[in-house]
């Protein structure tokens, strides 16, 4: 039921699910209705209420049903006395989201648990065997380089190109970003 739906979204955004929007949103109806039948039980806890609602942002869900998932889990939390204020807020007033630390962490646990693949030995080289021209891949090579090389999901990245393009830094940098991710 709810805590399923939450790790079932989760799985199928691991996954690389895409473009199922009726899915997600299925999936997170459930949670919404896990949460009103027994969020206020004294058997579901906090941390389960938070777990759920953690991995249904770190599936990057969004719309209607996620912002009434974000808010009943809220109201949860609060009649429960969850101390944390500020995250309550953010879940009621639907600033809560994939960008969040919360969410971000499952990501990260997630992928330190994953094989990771060994770069030793590795040169960037083009596909002709000889070192790669710069001044191919950049427009400006006279911009600074910022380089973010990841082992994980992608969200850093995503997060950097957010912010860059929020606050208009995108056009003053070169970005050479790189995510290295095996999932057995």
């Amino acid at each position: 039921r709810g805590p399923t739906s939450s790790d079932t979204s989760f799985n199928f955004a691991l996954a690389g699910v895409q473009h199922s929007s009726s899915l997600f949103q299925n999936l997170s109806c459930i949670g919404i209705h896990e949460l009103n039948r027994s969020g206020h039980r004294s058997s579901f806890k906090p941390k389960n209420i938070l777990h759920m609602v953690e991995k249904f942002a770190a599936s990057d869900i969004h719309g209607h049903q996620a912002l009434e998932l974000y808010r009943v889990a809220g109201v949860c939390l609060e009649k429960k006395g969850y101390i944390d204020a500020r995250l309550i807020h953010s879940l009621k007033d639907g600033s809560f989201g994939f960008h969040c630390d919360r969410p971000l962490i499952w990501l990260w646990r997630f992928s330190s648990r994953q094989k990771k693949v060994s770069l030793s030995g590795f040169l960037l080289k083009s596909n002709d065997g000889k070192n790669v021209n710069w001044d191919e891949i950049f427009d400006d090579t006279s911009k600074p380089l910022v380089c973010d090389v990841g082992s994980g999901m992608g969200a850093s990245l995503l997060n950097l190109s957010v912010l860059a393009s929020l606050d208009g830094s995108a056009k003053d940098n070169s970005n050479l970003d790189s995510d290295v991710l095996q999932i057995p």
